[in-house]
């Protein structure tokens, strides 16, 4: 359907995911925004109950079912789909095994893009569903309606008054394809691209509950090991590094302190994730190792920490 409207792609990639599959289908499909188009990108999953989903959809003019020959891997599919598939002037990825709780929020975000043409992307609430079926909407997007300057958005991320959840975000196609989305296989390959995406432009936030996150033992973030965090470090610096090869609008030493006080506030909080629930001293030091290199100030703030160091300490007593 063209209605003269910008083109929205919601890209569902999927793996062995039957059972929360449909859900996430239904929920795009339910959207009120006429001019979309649902793209199912599954990643050659091998689970014969998938392949029944996929076929249910294959007749829908508004779906495009598409089926990788070979397993990509995550982020790979998330590449191909945004590269190679997707037709919108602006896409949402919306995994698998999460769904939209708000049928208006495409309409919401669209006409939010069409009043502000500078805007890049535009954020909802997401609300994390837990293995015990508790709800908890997030804070960041919530309140008002909202349109960040590019710099105002990352202070307002460090506030936690604003932050660009894949699933609950939508973005400009072309920008995304121009600054290398999802080029990095790390778990937070999503938020690094959105986090460069940010230099180019305005971020919006509207507060309605867009999408339902689902907590399980399937997700990928589930169960992070110690080699992931340390990867994931390069999503710190993201803004940085691409400051210096994209048309980027925020200055670059506000960028370096910016990154620098990130860098602290989430390296913190995954230093003692790897002390509290890997139990892995060897670990801890070589994750703030690597971040001492990218930004020593805050390596040595984490490393002093009274609560991390009363950790390390436990973690060599005998487990009971």
């Amino acid at each position: 359907m063209n209605t003269g409207r910008p083109f929205v792609s919601i890209m569902i990639p999927t793996y062995n995911q039957p059972d929360f599959l449909p859900v996430a289908v239904d929920s795009a499909l339910a959207q009120t925004y006429p001019n979309l188009e649902v793209v199912i990108a599954d990643d050659h999953s091998t689970a014969g109950a998938c392949l029944d989903v996929l076929a249910a959809y294959a007749d829908d003019p508004r779906v495009r079912v598409c089926r990788n020959e070979t397993n990509l891997g995550r982020v790979a599919n998330y590449q191909k789909t945004l590269y190679e598939r997707a037709r919108g002037d602006w896409v949402l990825n919306l995994d698998g095994d999460d769904y939209f709780v708000d049928s208006t929020f495409i309409e919401q975000a669209v006409r939010l893009v069409e009043a502000h043409p500078e805007l890049v992307m535009v954020s909802g609430v997401f609300v994390d569903l837990s293995p015990e079926g508790r709800l908890k909407p997030s804070r960041a997007n919530s309140g008002e309606e909202r349109i960040y300057p590019p710099a105002e958005a990352y202070e307002a991320m460090l506030e936690g008054r604003y932050f660009p959840f894949h699933g609950s975000t939508l973005y400009r196609r072309d920008m995304a394809v121009r600054i290398g989305f999802y080029q990095h296989d790390i778990i937070s390959a999503d938020l690094e691209s959105l986090l460069r995406l940010m230099l180019t432009g305005h971020a919006g936030s509207i507060p309605c509950e867009a999408m339902v996150r689902r907590r399980h033992g399937g997700n990928v973030s589930s169960a992070i090991s110690v080699e992931d965090f340390i990867d994931d470090t390069i999503t710190f610096s993201a803004p940085l590094r691409a400051g210096a090869v994209v048309d980027s609008k925020v200055e670059k030493s506000f960028l370096r302190s910016w990154v620098i006080r990130y860098t602290y506030r989430k390296g913190k909080d995954n230093a003692y994730k790897i002390l509290k629930h890997n139990r892995s001293n060897a670990g801890y030091f070589s994750y703030v190792r690597e971040i001492v290199r990218c930004t020593p100030g805050s390596g040595l703030r984490i490393a002093l920490q009274p609560k991390n160091i009363l950790k390390v300490l436990r973690n060599l007593l005998p487990a009971r």
